[in-house]
């Protein structure tokens, strides 16, 4: 039987972006309801600050959930198809992977939920794309779900 995931605490950043936090705030969950070039900004300034804040010596663990009706393709879109990025935008990326490197994070892993529609699908398919192009040599792994649940088992290591 598979665990229950409920949010231990939720935070909102605006009205299309909260930061759940799940497993004693060692997942943090990013659930978009709608995507800009504006939202992803602010996506990309929370992840930062969440970043640098990740306790020293804990893998950084991560749910994008992009399952929300049009959210995939809409940030597939604004992102260029870069949907594995830790700092969301290219700027933030860089940030990001430094801010990994000087912690020394390895293990660190983000799961990329979206929906059994076809834009879903879509978003889906291409998150799984960037993954394996992402697991050269990276520090980060990442990997494409379409089950919320899927997503916590391998962030877990179930």
């Amino acid at each position: 039987m598979s665990q229950v995931w409920e949010p231990g605490r939720v935070s909102t950043i605006n009205d299309a972006l909260q930061l759940e936090w799940y497993a004693r705030g060692s997942i943090v969950a990013y659930v978009l309801s709608n995507v800009s070039p504006q939202i992803l900004q602010s996506w990309s300034d929370a992840a930062l600050d969440v970043l640098r804040n990740w306790p020293q010596g804990t893998p950084y663990l991560a749910l994008y959930d992009l399952s929300y009706s049009g959210v995939a393709l809409g940030y597939m879109s604004l992102v260029k198809r870069r949907m594995c990025s830790l700092g969301i935008t290219k700027a933030g990326e860089e940030q990001a992977l430094v801010s990994i490197a000087q912690r020394g994070n390895s293990g660190s892993r983000v799961a990329i939920y979206t929906s059994m529609t076809y834009s879903g699908h879509l978003g889906g398919f291409l998150a799984d794309i960037d993954a394996r192009r992402s697991r050269l040599g990276q520090v980060v792994q990442y990997e494409a779900f379409y089950s919320r649940e899927a997503a916590f088992d391998w962030l877990t290591g179930k």
